[in-house]
C-alpha cells in the first residue's frame, strides 16, 4: 500500500501498519542559521502563509491562522508521554501555566525576532518549565532521549495544522507551492525548536511526514490501552481549551471548529457541558492578568537552578518590575524585593525551594501556636491557594497570590496566630532564614515594600477581627 502524504485522517477508523520511523537515518542535527538568514526564512514563510489566510479570511486572517496553529496543542494531549509529564510536574492544574507559557512562545515566535527581548523571555520560561518536568536536562536545557519524539511531535503537529489550514484555502499539500511552504515551515519551527531544547529535526519533508504518521500511529495505539493517561488527557484538555480560546481571542465554539473531530471525541471535548464550562472559564481568564506572578514564578524557578548570579535572572525581574508598576500590589512588591535582592547579592548557597502539589492538600506549613524560625515566599500556581485557619474561627482567609508568610511571627518572636495549610493546586515556596532576613532589612527596596505591606495588613486584620473572611496574603498569620 502506498504511503499517504497526509497524516492521520479525521475519517480513519483504523490505522494501517506504518513502516517504523528510523531516527538515526531520518533525523539530522539542527544547524542554526545566523539571525539574518533565519529572519529572511521566517519572513518568507510567514508572508506565504499569512498572505493565503488574508486572501481568504480578510480581517479575520490572523485569528484563523492562530486558531489553526494553536489547536495543535490539543492534538498533543493524545501523547501519553506528554500528559504524564504534565501530571508528574504538578497535576492537571499545572497545565494552565504550561499551556500559557507554550502559547506565549508560539505567539512571540511567530511575530518577533529570534534575538528580541520578548523571545528571550518566552524561551527562558519554557525551558525552565520543561526542565522542571524532566523533559529537558537541567544543566544543558536540551531534550532528553526519553522525550525526544514527543517533543518533536509538538513542533510537527503545529506545522500539520497550518498545512491543513492552507489546504482548506486551496493550497493542496502535494502541490508545488504547498510543498515549498511546508518545508519552509519545517525549517522555521524546528530551528525555533532548537532554542527550546530540540537537537535534531527531520532531514527533509518526506522524513517529517513519515515521523508524523509513525508517531500518531504509535500514540493512538497506546492511549486506548492506558486508561490512566486517558483520564489525565481529558482533565488537561478541560484546562487547555479555555486557555487557548482566551489567548486566541476566540469563543470555545469557534476554536473547536479548528480541532479535528477525532481529537475532540478522544479528549471528551464534544460534550456540550464541557464546552459550556470551558467558555465560562475562558471568560474569566480574559479578565485576569497572570503576567506579574508568571514572572515571579519564573524567577523562583531560577533559584532552583542556581541561576541567581546570571543576567537572565535580573532580566526576568526587570519585566516583573514593569508589570508591578501597573498592578500596585504590596504583596507582589515585597516578593519582588526579596527576589531582586537575591539577584543582586547572590548568597553562596541559594535559598531552599520546594513545590507542594495537589496530593498534599491539608498539609500544615505553619501551625498555630508555634514559633516559626523561618518564613516563606509563597508563589501559588494559577487557581491554587493556601488556607489560613484558626482553632476558634475556622478558615479565615486564603493565600492565592504571591506573598510572604510567617515573617512577623519569626521577627517579633511571637507564636503564630493561625495555621497555614496547603489548599488546592500547587504552590512553590522559597524559605527565608533569620540570617537572610537580617540582610534583607538592610536593603532599601525591601524596607519600603514591607512598610507598605504592614499598612495593608493592619487594615486586613481590622476586617478579620470583625469575623470577616478574606482572600488575603496570610494577613491573619501576621
Amino acid at each position: 500500500m502506498p504511503l499517504s502524504n497526509k497524516p492521520t485522517s479525521d475519517s480513519q477508523e483504523t490505522l494501517q501498519p506504518e513502516i517504523p520511523f528510523n531516527p538515526d537515518q531520518e533525523l539530522t542535527p539542527i544547524t542554526q542559521p545566523n539571525a539574518g538568514q533565519f529572519g529572511t526564512l521566517k519572513r518568507r514563510g510567514m508572508v506565504d502563509v499569512l498572505g493565503t489566510y488574508l486572501k481568504n479570511d480578510k480581517l479575520a486572517f490572523l485569528r484563523e491562522y492562530t486558531a489553526d496553529g494553536w489547536s495543535a496543542l490539543l492534538d498533543t494531549l493524545l501523547d501519553p508521554m506528554i500528559v504524564k509529564s504534565t501530571n508528574a510536574s504538578g497535576g492537571h492544574r499545572h497545565a494552565l501555566e504550561r499551556i500559557s507559557n507554550t502559547l506565549g512562545f508560539l505567539l512571540v515566535a511567530s511575530f518577533f525576532g529570534i534575538k528580541s527581548k520578548k523571545m528571550e523571555a518566552a524561551i527562558r520560561r519554557l525551558n525552565l518549565q520543561h526542565a522542571d518536568a524532566g523533559i529537558l536536562d537541567k544543566h544543558t536545557f536540551k531534550v532528553t532521549e526519553k522525550y525526544e519524539n514527543s517533543f518533536l511531535y509538538v513542533l510537527a503537529v503545529i506545522i500539520e495544522r497550518i498545512r491543513d489550514g492552507l489546504e482548506k484555502r486551496n493550497i493542496p499539500r502535494d502541490s508545488k507551492k504547498g510543498i515549498a511552504i511546508a518545508w519552509d515551515l519545517c525549517k522555521v519551527w524546528y530551528q525555533l525548536g532548537e532554542k527550546i531544547g530540540a537537537t535534531r529535526m527531520p532531514k527533509n519533508l518526506e522524513a517529517h511526514d513519515h515521523f508524523v504518521r509513525s508517531h500518531e500511529q504509535k500514540i493512538r495505539s497506546e492511549m486506548p490501552q492506558d486508561h490512566q493517561a486517558q483520564e489525565m488527557a481529558k482533565e488537561q484538555a478541560k484546562v487547555a481549551l479555555p486557555a487557548i480560546a482566551a489567548t486566541a481571542g476566540l469563543t470555545v465554539e469557534k476554536l473547536l471548529r479548528h480541532v479535528r473531530p477525532d481529537v475532540k471525541k478522544l479528549l471528551g471535548l464534544d460534550d456540550r457541558d464541557v464546552q459550556i464550562q470551558a467558555q465560562e472559564e475562558s471568560n474569566t481568564m480574559n479578565k485576569e492578568k497572570f503576567s506579574v506572578t508568571q514572572y515571579l514564578r519564573t524567577a523562583a524557578r531560577m533559584l532552583t537552578h542556581a541561576m541567581l548570579g546570571k543576567p537572565e535572572y535580573l532580566r526576568v525581574l526587570e519585566q516583573a518590575d514593569e508589570e508591578l508598576e501597573k498592578a500596585n500590589d504590596p504583596n507582589w512588591r515585597l516578593v519582588y524585593s526579596i527576589l531582586r535582592y537575591l539577584g543582586e547579592h547572590p548568597p553562596k548557597e541559594p535559598p531552599k525551594t520546594m513545590t507542594i502539589g495537589k496530593k498534599s492538600e491539608g498539609r500544615a506549613i505553619i501551625n498555630e501556636g508555634t514559633r516559626p524560625d523561618v518564613m516563606y515566599v509563597v508563589l501559588p500556581e494559577p487557581r491554587s491557594h493556601l488556607t489560613v485557619e484558626q482553632r476558634e474561627n475556622g478558615q479565615i482567609a486564603t493565600v492565592d497570590a504571591a506573598s510572604l508568610i510567617g515573617e512577623f511571627n519569626m521577627t517579633e518572636e511571637i507564636p503564630a496566630t493561625a495555621t497555614v495549610r496547603m489548599g488546592k493546586g500547587q504552590v512553590r515556596l522559597v524559605e527565608i532564614t533569620r540570617e537572610l532576613y537580617d540582610k534583607l532589612c538592610e536593603y532599601p527596596l525591601f524596607n519600603k515594600a514591607i512598610t507598605s505591606l504592614k499598612q495593608k495588613r493592619k487594615k486586613d486584620n481590622e476586617t478579620l477581627n470583625g469575623n470577616g473572611h478574606a482572600s488575603a496574603s496570610a494577613s491573619s498569620v501576621a
